[in-house]
């Protein structure tokens, strides 16, 4: 239970660091899922929720 906990914690920590280099390079995340989603389909969409 203790390394699921802290792979969650890392994890969060990562995320975080994702959404602080979109607010840097200011990229929108709805345009940037809109663009994904038209370039690679249903497809593109389903890896992003499960990557997320």
């Amino acid at each position: 239970m203790d390394s699921f906990t802290a792979y969650f914690q890392t994890e969060e920590k990562k995320e975080k660091g994702r959404e602080r280099e979109r607010k840097n390079r200011q990229e929108p995340v709805l345009s940037r899922g809109r663009a994904l989603i038209q370039k690679q389909g249903a497809q593109g969409n389903n890896k992003r929720r499960e990557m997320g």
